[in-house]
């Protein structure tokens, strides 16, 4: 082959490879043509399934033309259809639309109560044959219609989307994703997912409305159906049996005179433990953590050392109740939503071979849960010594 050949031939070849890279994917769409959907909201219908998505509008996002103020509408949209099933209410809503939906930007997935009591095998189906859908999309479930987010006032935010996803972020609640509920339904196992409420007089708005959302509990699953729900207190509890407590606030009474003294707790780890001997399974949940004081109406001087002892054993305590009461709401509704089978699973997998099919009556009658909370005072603040009180409690001493 000669050498003119050869450099026809190369020089073909880079034309083609060229040619082909302009071309782009046959099945590409446009950033302009797409619908990024940002929340999925799921309610129950007597006609089925009624799904709405939030989407972002950037018409409104953007300044306006010549430099003109944006728009004062709301920067997003929400669209609801009703089908028989879900993946017929996604379709009805895209043939509203003029552009395609895309669920690479979903951040959150809200599901209401009663469609969670009747169990969210239709959410789980349609998250395991939709590829696209971003499964770190958080879930929570609302006491009440889920469609009712629309209606809150936005006032440190611009799109509702970003209040719920700073709800995970900063660990105010438990954090659940669709990745989380999708592993542990493939396997049969439970879950837990964050509550919202909604309420009116929680917070002035800019538009004079008083409608306002907070979290509120937790919702415990068994086999995909809501069957119990966990107060604040308690939720605060499972977060520590999960390790996803951060900082939160407990107050206790004061060993000395019962008055009350809160207390700012900050976690360092949380580990569940199984030990398995004979027929007796146990787990032992330990918590450590250190604490400040933040407000007292006590005379209590922690500046003893004694005193402060006395304080943090009952701290302990007091905590170590709470997460056992937590433990046992879920033993009594026979759904492990801690995931301590799965424990026995990765440590004892022979055992668990052997238990896995009565696991929930063994978990509810046979297992015995105990907790190991180390948590130490270390900051007083500023006022170490409640001066005030001290000396109303010397003088009535003397008098």
């Amino acid at each position: 082959m000669t050498t003119s050949t050869i450099r026809i031939i190369c020089t073909g070849v880079l034309v083609i490879a060229m040619a082909a890279a302009l071309c782009g994917c046959w099945s590409s769409v446009e950033l302009n043509e797409r619908a990024f959907a940002r929340v999925m909201i799921l309610d129950k219908s007597k006609d089925g399934i009624e799904l709405t998505l939030g989407f972002p509008l950037p018409n409104r996002i953007s300044g306006g033309v010549n430099g003109s103020s944006a728009s004062t509408e709301p920067p997003f949209a929400l669209v609801t259809k009703t089908g028989r099933d879900l993946g017929e209410a996604y379709r009805l809503i895209q043939a509203d639309l003029s552009r395609r939906i895309t669920f690479g930007q979903l951040r959150n997935i809200l599901i209401s109560k009663a469609f969670a009591q009747d169990g969210i095998s239709p959410i789980v189906d349609f998250l395991m044959r939709n590829t696209g859908i971003r499964i770190n999309a958080n879930l929570y479930v609302t006491d009440g219609p889920a469609k009712q987010i629309g209606r809150i006032p936005l006032t440190f935010e611009r799109f509702l989307t970003d209040i719920l996803t700073a709800y995970a972020k900063h660990k105010i609640t438990l954090t659940t994703t669709a990745k989380d509920v999708l592993m542990t339904t493939t396997t049969g196992g439970d879950f837990a997912l964050p509550m919202l409420v909604f309420g009116e007089l929680g917070a002035e708005s800019e538009r004079g409305g008083q409608e306002w959302m907070g979290t509120d509990g937790a919702a415990v699953f068994r086999q995909g159906k809501l069957v119990a729900q966990l107060d604040s207190k308690d939720t605060r509890a499972a977060l520590w049996i999960m390790d996803e407590m951060e900082e939160g606030v407990m107050r206790i009474k004061s060993p000395l005179d019962g008055k009350i003294i809160s207390v700012l707790l900050y976690s360092k780890k949380s580990r569940i433990k199984p030990v398995l001997k004979g027929n007796r399974i146990r787990f032992v949940i330990s918590c450590k953590g250190s604490a400040k004081i933040i407000a007292s109406e006590s005379a209590l001087d922690v500046t003893n050392r004694q005193n402060l002892a006395t304080l943090e054993q009952q701290l302990n305590q007091s905590l170590k109740e709470r997460i056992l009461r937590t433990v046992k709401q879920t033993q009594s509704k026979r759904s492990d939503a801690f995931g301590f089978g799965q424990r026995i699973r990765w440590r004892k997998p022979k055992t668990w071979n052997r238990i896995k099919g009565n696991w929930r009556d063994i978990y509810q009658k046979q297992v015995v849960v105990d907790a190991d909370v180390a948590i130490q005072i270390r900051w007083f603040g500023g006022a170490q010594k409640p001066i005030w009180n001290i000396d109303l409690s010397d003088k009535e001493v003397t008098e």
